[in-house]
């Protein structure tokens, strides 16, 4: 087995644990899940980071870039389509939003620190965040 497998494999195993959030909205509850970030989903989200712009006001299309990457539905499927990034930024409630959005960004940043982690005999384990 390569090493690209053993990666691969090993990633397969342990993104199986999701996380998730329950909107009561007027017409029913909705579930939204979602698992650990991969690097492609951060580098979608964080893209164009300016860390001094940063500093002075936080971009709340963020949040909506996390919701539409991440939000899954039970079955694990991705809940929205290309076209819906425009009406998750117009036509949904910020605050949701910003709610769920916030939720999805927290883990995103615990994933990020995981190069400030000390290694326990070379090896993260597999607690370590999943990216």
């Amino acid at each position: 087995m390569t090493a690209i497998d053993l990666l691969c494999d090993h990633w397969a195993e342990t993104r199986g644990v999701r996380k998730s959030h329950t909107l009561n909205l007027r017409k029913g509850p909705l579930t939204i899940y979602w698992r650990p970030w991969t690097i492609d989903e951060r580098d979608f989200v964080i893209d164009g980071y300016d860390p001094a712009a940063e500093a002075k006001m936080f971009r709340p299309a963020r949040f909506k870039r996390a919701f539409y990457i991440k939000a899954e539905n039970e079955a694990g499927e991705r809940m929205f389509t290309s076209t819906d990034m425009l009406m998750l930024g117009s036509r949904v409630d910020p605050t949701i939003i910003g709610t769920v959005g916030g939720m999805m960004l927290a883990d995103l940043n615990a994933d990020n620190s995981v190069g400030n982690r000390e290694m326990v005999d070379g090896d993260l384990g597999l607690d370590a965040p999943k990216a």
